[in-house]
């Protein structure tokens, strides 16, 4: 939904959270522990998965090793059956879609071909380069927080819709006459379970700060951070060129 400036948005840790397995150990935070300062806060640039998480995993996707062995085997054998259909197959890519659908593995191989099916008709990576990518970055349109929220997840900073699947969606800065319009609207678009995940604050900066706490949030919203600025997650980008050349590779592949 459009707003006249940029609104956060937590998306859970199970969709972008690294998820290669490793061993590095770290403290991490108790879910009920009131956050002081950002040195409370995991970064956004994690590499592992802490203890707390793999917990919440568990108990909210039922993820184990055995049922994620399965999942990825079975996941895999959807893949090779799909007729002309190129795609990752690496533990990380798969288990997002995973995660995202609560490993029903079904479901998530449809997500899967809905996204490439999407691609095909929309040739999002068509262009030789990246440029027109690097040019909306540049804007400062969009870009995560360097701190994730207490319980985990990262925080998006967006301007317009993005698809995903969210944690909760934070809308600050629209229109009075908004807040108006979607308490007559939404409980009768939105399902009761995304019902409790919206949460619109308009200008009232004070009561977003009761869910992020202001010392991992920008200037832009009453925060301690400085100036909103993506820069770090772009140039991360831009030294991953090659990788983002590369999705174009996957998809449904035409017939020889």
């Amino acid at each position: 939904m459009p707003t006249d400036s940029p609104s956060p948005v937590l998306i859970p840790e199970n969709y972008l959270i690294d998820a290669s397995g490793s061993q590095r150990t770290a403290k991490s935070p108790n879910k009920e522990k009131q956050y002081e300062d950002s040195s409370d806060h995991l970064p956004y640039d994690l590499g592992y998965l802490p203890e707390d998480i793999k917990q919440m995993a568990e108990r909210e996707l039922s993820e184990t090793s055995e049922r994620k062995e399965a999942a990825l085997k079975k996941f895999r054998k959807l893949i090779a059956g799909e007729k002309n259909f190129y795609v990752r197959t690496d533990d990380l890519c798969l288990l997002a879609y995973l995660r995202g659908k609560k490993y029903d593995v079904e479901r998530a191989f449809k997500s899967m071909k809905n996204t490439y099916k999407l691609r095909m008709k929309k040739r999002f990576y068509d262009a030789e380069d990246n440029s027109i990518v690097h040019d909306v970055f540049r804007q400062n349109w969009i870009g995560f927080l360097p701190y994730r929220a207490k319980n985990g997840s990262v925080i998006l900073v967006i301007k317009n819709c993005f698809p995903g699947r969210y944690k909760g969606v934070h809308v600050i800065g629209m229109p009075k006459f908004f807040a108006y319009a979607w308490n007559m609207c939404y409980p009768f678009i939105l399902s009761y379970k995304m019902q409790k995940r919206i949460f619109i604050h308009g200008e009232n900066l004070k009561n977003l700060h009761k869910y992020i706490s202001p010392s991992i949030l920008p200037q832009e919203f009453n925060g301690e951070l400085g100036p909103f600025d993506n820069s770090t997650w772009h140039n991360n980008i831009l030294k991953k060129n090659e990788w983002c050349l590369e999705q174009r590779l996957y998809g449904y592949q035409k017939s020889q």
